[in-house]
């Protein structure tokens, strides 16, 4: 017996096509992000990509919108920081250690410290400066892997 013949007829009616903007989710090399894990916050190659390729950044922070801004530096700024490295004539992004600052970022946020959060940014300007805004109102989160051993 062929398969096809054993199909019963159905109708359509009801159904609805599901558009495809509800499934697509950037893939990590397309889309600027940021990750929070409660001792250091990390980049993409493709934020650095975004600021044309600035070594150095500052980060601004509004604790009531859960936002962070990403500004291009110099090394010459105090609180400048280094978010990208240049190896074989490839650019990189770096995780920076910042316990301090991610530990008051959880608590600002109430944000559960075995969890990491991740957010996606865009490009945003003001006057001429050109920045990245990480919205982490609604962040992707999931169990960090040293939750997970410790729940074993």
């Amino acid at each position: 017996m062929n398969n096809l013949e054993a199909m019963p007829d159905i109708s359509l009616d009801g159904f609805q096509v599901v558009g495809a903007e509800m499934f697509m989710y950037p893939s990590k090399t397309s889309a600027p992000t940021c990750t929070i894990w409660d001792n250091c916050i990390g980049f993409c190659k493709q934020d650095v990509l975004l600021l044309n390729g600035c070594e150095n950044i500052l980060i601004q922070v509004n604790a009531a919108r859960k936002c962070l801004l990403v500004v291009p530096s110099t090394s010459k700024d105090k609180d400048s920081l280094k978010w990208s490295r240049t190896k074989q004539n490839k650019i990189e992004a770096r995780k920076i250690m910042c316990p301090r600052f991610t530990e008051q970022l959880y608590k600002q946020w109430d944000w559960d410290t075995n969890y990491v959060y991740r957010t996606n940014g865009r490009l945003v300007t003001s006057g001429s400066k050109v920045m990245l805004l990480f919205d982490f109102s609604d962040a992707e989160h999931w169990l960090s892997p040293e939750a997970k051993k410790d729940a074993k």
